[in-house]
């Protein structure tokens, strides 16, 4: 979705790429050298961008589930199930075997 209106046709991306070449053209071979340069870096600054977009996104997700676990611990009962004495009461299985 960054990238959505990075196209040829739209005024802003050629707005970005003309100050892009401009500010690349004095340390450039020429002008399509700087256009290529200009190119790559808008490329790179799209990345850059949707790369700390995801990040964000993930420390996000992280707090939800992390926030629904301890709602989560809040409101549910403890169980009244002792499994400690519940083994006791369970007779050997081995015993009928014989």
């Amino acid at each position: 979705m960054i990238g959505q209106f990075v196209d040829p046709g739209n005024w802003l991306t050629t707005e970005r790429l003309g100050a892009l070449t401009a500010s690349m053209t004095p340390s450039s071979a020429g002008l399509i050298d700087a256009q290529a340069r200009s190119v790559g870096l808008l490329n790179s600054q799209v990345r850059a961008q949707a790369y700390t977009l995801a990040s964000s996104d993930a420390f996000l997700l992280i707090a939800c589930v992390i926030t629904g676990y301890l709602l989560l611990l809040v409101f549910v009962k403890p169980s009244t199930i002792n499994l400690r004495q519940a083994g006791k009461d369970v007779p050997d299985r081995l015993a009928f075997a014989a």
